[in-house]
């Protein structure tokens, strides 16, 4: 899925945990993971949780919406961003083959092509 195909998912658009980070995901659904009982606890096994990251796996960073349950995680869309962003963002990271969570700036160009737009979802 692209980010126009995403638009019209107000389904998963709604469900976007965008302070979720790839590191608090696995600690999330992994039950050997330790540190996030607190605050994340799936309750069962057919929750899910979306959130958006940048993959470095490939070489170069792309933005991905990742879907996270207990069985598996997925990518369900990826979004073309301004490569500028999306270098920066691996470099604040030190440009290692990992997912990062969104810089601030990336973060803030995502949310005004999903939800800012004439017509379509606004959030909520």
């Amino acid at each position: 899925m692209d980010l126009a195909g995403l638009r019209n998912r107000s389904d998963i658009l709604r469900l976007i945990d965008w302070d979720l980070t790839p590191q608090e995901a696995v600690e999330m659904f992994d039950h050997r993971a330790r540190g996030l009982e607190r605050r994340l606890q799936v309750r069962s096994g057919e929750e899910k949780s979306y959130f958006f990251c940048v993959d470095n796996w490939r070489g170069s960073p792309r933005l991905v919406l990742k879907e996270r349950s207990i069985k598996e995680a997925k990518v369900i869309a990826e979004i073309e961003a301004p490569q500028d962003l999306l270098l920066a963002c691996a470099r604040a990271h030190g440009n290692r083959k990992a997912l990062f969570p969104l810089s601030e700036e990336l973060a803030e160009w995502l949310r005004g092509r999903l939800y800012e737009r004439n017509g379509g979802f606004t959030g909520g």
